[in-house]
Parts: C-alpha cells; sequence; structure tokens
C-alpha cells in the first residue's frame, strides 16, 4: 500500500467518523430539545397547579372570615392544610 492509498484511507476513515458523530449530535439535539419542551410543559403545570391551591386556600379562608368573622378558622380545614402540604412539598428542592 502506497503512502497514498494509507492518506486516503485514513481520510476516508475520518469522513465516516466525522458523519457517525454528525449523526450523533443531531440525535442528541433532538432528544435535548424534546426535554427542554417536555420541563418547559412541567413547569407550566406546576404553576397552574400551585395557582389553584392558592385559590382554594383563599377561597376557604374568605368563608370562614365571611361565615366566622375569622379568616385563620380555615386554616384548620382538611383542604385549607392538605392544599398547605402540597405547596411546601412542591417548595422542596
Amino acid at each position: 500500500m502506497t503512502e497514498l492509498e494509507i492518506l486516503q484511507a485514513r481520510n476516508l476513515a475520518l469522513i465516516a467518523e466525522n458523519e457517525r458523530l454528525e449523526a450523533w449530535r443531531t440525535a442528541f439535539l433532538s432528544e435535548r430539545s424534546a426535554q427542554i419542551r417536555q420541563r418547559d410543559q412541567l413547569k407550566a403545570e406546576n404553576e397552574a397547579l400551585r395557582n389553584g391551591l392558592v385559590k382554594i386556600i383563599e377561597m376557604n379562608r374568605q368563608h370562614a372570615e365571611d361565615q366566622y368573622g375569622d379568616a385563620n378558622k380555615a386554616e384548620s380545614w382538611s383542604c385549607v392544610t392538605v392544599a398547605r402540604e402540597a405547596m411546601a412539598k412542591e417548595a422542596r428542592p
């Protein structure tokens, strides 16, 4: 095998390796984009759920204020305690 043939073989091998790496890169970036979209969707859903929990607490506190003149009475109601527990779990890393 001549030196030229050796160089051509190496060149072909490098081209093939480059194509393989480019295919891997494309697949990796596609998967990463999908994961970022999923993360963003989950963040939006989490925010909507958190806002719903806040609304539940606010409505129950208003009901306690209207009915008993003391919004803090709602803090012992199960729906408020469960909502607060869920929000506390969400806040932990």
